[in-house]
């Protein structure tokens, strides 16, 4: 071997030992720096992948919850108000030549014997056997015993909006709630927010008029109580499940990133979500930045990290839009630019003939 291979082969082997004896260094000081302050959420994940099977995961559970409420005995459901294209069955107990079945009008009329026009729209069953019945008793029959039967029940349309799996107009020929609304739909979609918007046209249980009707409820509410929660969908209703929102994270964190945004959503669980605090973080100076809604203006909040992971009662709920900053601390960004100055240079100069 010559004098000039031998030279470069020691040359090689003493700067690998050099980079070999650097890393061990900087890897005592890193752990050094970071080992009083470790929690364990840096070392959470914040992979693309994880984050999306998260989300996957919530609406699966919530769907599979719906289809179980939806085949289920959910409680009992306010009691179906006719309406007009319905068809009745009327019988009038030992009177055949009174018993027929009629279609309801578009005004909410049916045309009986002897009592003539009789308005039952808005009407349940049990109130429009009382109303028939009276009627025939005030000048025809003597303790008149009337059943009404809801036969066929009218073309009900509903839209269901925003992020379900089929959003489009759904038809149906009998009453259906609101849970087997959003079920028939294909459930929530990944990244469906926590609120359910219902719009629809009900009748008014005293006066009988035709009133529009607005509810928001919450996903997990409807889930969990879903006897008091759950209710039967009105006329031309419209169901729509918006988007979630959205927060920011940008700096030294583990996957900086869009992020899903809901009512559970904090400081503390989207540092999570984002991988965790790199090591080079300003840990004592998180900077939350968020624009009022009315104004438009942006206002800045500091935060302290070990503030709000040792006192978790101190964490700051998260809205739409909002930005989490995570800046680098000024003497470890030092070391980590200076160790990979040298990273370079040894890397550069191990580099073989």
């Amino acid at each position: 071997m010559g004098a000039l291979q031998q030279c470069a082969l020691h040359r090689r082997a003493s700067c690998l030992l050099g980079c070999a004896v650097f890393l061990i260094v900087l890897s005592g000081l890193a752990g050094c720096a970071g080992a009083p302050h470790n929690t364990g959420v840096s070392e959470m994940t914040g992979d693309p992948d994880t984050r999306a099977f998260a989300g996957a995961s919530r609406a699966d559970a919530v769907n599979q919850e719906l289809l179980s409420l939806a085949v289920g005995d959910v409680g009992p459901i306010p009691d179906y108000r006719i309406g007009p294209d319905d068809s009745l069955k009327v019988s009038v107990f030992g009177v055949p030549e009174l018993s027929d079945e009629y279609r309801v009008s578009a005004s909410g009329r049916i045309i009986a014997p002897l009592i003539g026009s009789v308005t039952v729209s808005g009407l349940t069953v049990n109130e429009a056997e009382q109303l028939i019945a009276d009627e025939y008793g005030r000048s025809y029959l003597r303790n008149p015993q009337v059943r009404v039967e809801v036969t066929e029940f009218r073309s009900r349309r509903y839209t269901i909006l925003g992020s379900v799996g089929s959003p489009q107009i759904y038809a149906s020929n009998r009453p259906v709630s609101l849970v087997e609304a959003l079920t028939l739909a294909g459930g929530i979609a990944d990244g469906a927010g926590d609120f359910v918007y219902v719009t629809d046209r009900v009748h008014d249980p005293e006066t009988g008029e035709m009133l529009t009707r607005s509810v928001v409820l919450v996903v997990d509410d409807l889930l969990l109580d879903p006897v008091n929660k759950n209710f039967i969908l009105g006329e031309t209703a419209v169901v729509n499940v918006p988007r979630g929102g959205f927060v920011f994270v940008e700096g030294d964190v583990g996957s900086p990133g869009v992020y899903q945004q809901s009512r559970t959503t904090s400081v503390l669980t989207v540092l999570a979500q984002a991988g965790g605090l790199k090591w080079e973080a300003q840990k004592n100076n998180l900077r939350l930045v968020r624009r009022d809604p009315e104004t438009r203006e942006w206002s800045v909040i500091e935060k302290s990290y070990y503030d709000i992971r040792d006192n978790p009662e101190n964490d700051i709920p998260l809205l739409h839009g909002d930005v989490l900053v995570v800046s680098t601390q000024p003497l470890k960004g030092a070391w980590l630019a200076t160790a990979r100055a040298i990273g370079a240079m040894i890397f550069v100069g191990a580099y073989p003939f």
